[in-house]
């Protein structure tokens, strides 16, 4: 066998070898994402490889580190701190070798079990590596064994930034913040009486204690999945601010929510935005901020709301339970959705993972 023989087959080899690596995929690169890939990456064995589709490039802070941003002029450009393309491909940590990455939208073709990105990825082609100088070609289509979900929540805007990049969402703080201190903006309604709604409702006051805020909630109790006397501390917090408040009273929220308002608007003047609630009362307001909570970040599957898991976090439907888990907010465990019970869900989800695949 000559010499360019020999290379071509081993090289053919390598390919197969490639190919037939296992791929686990962890969809989502936040605090619990990253946890994931991390436990993944140093357990897996040599016959699988790693990828970590995420969507947004640019870290930003939790929700309610968010709300100083949106109020307080001069600081917006802090609350991201990277500005895309950007290296290594995960922000906040690198994943070891035989990991690799993709910065994309997702959907899930459940038919196939295959990962469908919205566009051609580098996809590694040796077992060993996942360095530039090793990619052979680019895909749309990643055959998958599992699948780790860990998408998380979303707020309704202005609680979650619209936009993947730092100009814009620096330009879109800067908006609301000149909705909100623009003179015409005498009255602010908060729909939303969680803990983003309760928090914008006091730093309002107390940046612009001239201004008139409401917040509507439509349970009785402020910040209800807590002890009702947090409640009672919130309450008298309004009631030195003088924050006028509407309790148990359910807001009707139009199509999209309701849009910030453009200062100056025809012939320089504002129209009032109006609030409906359920019982046909109506609070008007200059600006009307929604806060109403959390939202499941499954825009890749072809279900609502979150999503329900077994105590091995494994997806409780019978079509994705052998090869399908989910970690953090988009879960449905019962667990409080924060960071420290979905690092712990993450840890569980790998190793489950791992004994899996070891039999």
């Amino acid at each position: 066998m000559s010499m360019d023989t020999s290379s071509a087959v081993q090289q053919s080899q390598t390919d197969m070898a490639a190919n037939a690596l296992i791929n686990v995929v962890v969809v989502g690169a936040s605090y619990v994402g990253k946890t994931a890939a991390q436990e993944l990456a140093n357990t897996l064995p040599k016959t699988h490889r790693l990828g970590n589709p995420h969507r947004i490039p640019l870290p930003l802070p939790p929700p309610l580190r968010l709300p100083p941003f949106r109020r307080l002029p001069g600081h917006e450009h802090k609350a991201s701190s990277h500005t895309p393309p950007f290296s290594p491909p995960l922000p906040f940590l690198p994943l070891p070798t035989r990991a690799f990455s993709f910065q994309v939208s997702t959907t899930l073709t459940k038919s196939d079990n295959l990962l469908t990105l919205d566009r051609p990825v580098p996809f590694p082609s040796s077992p060993s590596s996942s360095s530039s100088s090793s990619l052979q070609e680019k895909t749309t289509k990643i055959p998958l064994d599992f699948l780790v979900c860990a998408t998380g929540t979303r707020l309704s805007p202005p609680g979650t930034i619209p936009h993947d990049t730092k100009p814009p969402s620096v330009a879109f703080l800067q908006s609301f913040q000149n909705a909100i201190t623009h003179p015409e903006t005498k009255h602010v309604v908060i729909v939303g009486g969680g803990a983003v709604g309760v928090q914008m409702a006091c730093d309002i006051k107390e940046l612009y204690p001239a201004k008139r805020v409401t917040l509507v909630h439509s349970r009785e109790q402020w910040m209800p999945v807590y002890h009702q006397r947090l409640s009672y501390l919130i309450g008298e917090r309004f009631a030195e601010l003088v924050v006028e408040t509407v309790l148990g009273k359910r807001a009707v929220v139009p199509e999209g929510g309701w849009p910030l308002p453009v200062p100056g608007g025809e012939e320089g003047r504002k129209k009032k935005t109006e609030v409906k609630l359920v019982d046909g009362s109506v609070v008007e307001g200059d600006l009307v901020v929604q806060a109403t909570g959390q939202e499941a970040n499954n825009q890749f599957f072809a279900w609502n709301g979150f999503v329900k898991v077994k105590p091995t976090m494994q997806f409780t439907y019978e079509r994705f339970a052998e090869f399908m888990y989910a970690v953090g907010d988009i879960a449905n465990s019962g667990a409080h959705k924060a960071a420290r019970p979905g690092l712990v869900q993450a840890a569980v989800a790998a190793r489950n993972v791992v004994k899996l695949i070891e039999g």
